[in-house]
């Protein structure tokens, strides 16, 4: 997300500079600097420790990508800034945390960056309350520029009692050999705006012959529920098809005569993530345009600076393995056959 935030800026004002430079080639686009504080953290109450990131936007008289590589193009001096967490209750100022920067942060490699991937995080001691609303405050001592936002906490989604499901059975097992789908029937949480589900598909390619095995995800990503309303008690079904499942393994993964992949290691994760109202906004608005003239739109909730401070949950229901049947039509099936032993 970081890298997609600066980059739309960096795209915005790179085009803008095109356009003045054609009508003026005496015009100095590079104005006077203006912070621009960018911050994004996404609480969770199940979350031992909560981090906040906080960078600035760029604008500089050279190389956009070389200045996307310095750190100090990125990051605020953490002598200059203080991040907080104030918790509030019935509108009463209950506690505060002080979150302290920390660069322990793993991060893919890319264009930004590579050290440090600073993020400000709280000290684990203390969970967050699912029951209050929780405050974010950046100051900088040396501007003196200060930004707030206001959040909810989500709770976990909780499976619909009425329906039966294997999911909370660790001994169950997963039947997508049947001619009816699997349905998984959810109830959305008070605060949860918007869910999602997402199958963890984990398989292990082995190499006759060679020292270690290498573990394999593919993530297959079902449609996003939107509640009507933030209250919570809303009932939604997935209806997961079977044929489509085998049809998604089999184009994500190839035959090879050289691999082997043993069936009985083939398990799924079912994860449910649920985010709070202003996250649902900020995701619908950062959807792909579906025209090449449609501007991208600019939604924060922060007081000012660009980003968003909001909440989800994750529950994950772990290592499901796949029934006889289901194991058999992966090995043999039509879409997957030859991929699994």
């Amino acid at each position: 997300m970081e890298k997609r935030i600066v980059g739309v800026y960096l795209i915005q004002l790179i085009g803008l500079s095109l356009l003045l430079t054609a009508c003026n080639n005496d015009l100095d686009v590079i104005d006077d600097y203006r912070e621009t504080p960018i911050i994004y953290s996404l609480l969770n109450a199940y979350d031992s420790v909560q981090y906040v990131r906080v960078e600035k936007a760029f604008l500089g008289d050279g190389n956009a990508l070389l200045m996307a590589q310095s750190v100090d193009s990125l990051y605020y001096d953490t002598a200059d800034v203080s991040v907080s967490l104030v918790k509030y209750k019935n509108s009463v100022l209950v506690d505060t945390m002080k979150l302290k920067p920390t660069d322990q942060v793993a991060k893919d490699e890319g264009l930004f960056a590579d050290y440090p991937h600073l993020l400000y995080r709280s000290d684990g001691l203390k969970l967050l309350d699912t029951e209050a609303n929780y405050k974010l405050y950046f100051h900088n001592k040396k501007s003196g520029v200060t930004i707030t936002a206001v959040t909810p906490v989500v709770k976990q989604v909780t499976l619909n009692p009425l329906l039966p499901s294997p999911l909370p059975n660790p001994s169950s097992t997963i039947n997508f050999a049947s001619d009816d789908p699997l349905i998984i029937g959810v109830v959305t949480p008070a605060k949860g705006k918007f869910l999602s589900l997402v199958i963890r598909i984990n398989y292990v390619d082995s190499i006759p012959g060679a020292l270690q095995s290498q573990h394999r995800t593919l993530n297959y990503s079902q449609p996003v529920m939107v509640a009507a309303t933030s209250t919570g008690g809303q009932n939604f079904e997935y209806q997961i098809d079977g044929d489509l499942f085998y049809q998604f393994v089999g184009r994500n993964v190839k035959k090879d005569p050289n691999i082997y992949r043993d069936a009985s290691l083939f398990s799924i994760d079912f994860i449910f993530t649920v985010g709070a109202e202003e996250f649902y906004t900020y995701y619908v608005v950062n959807l792909p345009s579906t025209s090449i003239n449609d501007n991208i739109p600019e939604y924060t909730n922060l007081s000012s600076g660009k980003g968003i401070f909001s909440s989800r949950s994750i529950r994950i229901y772990p290592n499901k393995k796949l029934n006889n049947a289901s194991r058999d039509s992966l090995i043999n099936g039509q879409y997957t056959n030859g991929r699994f032993q």
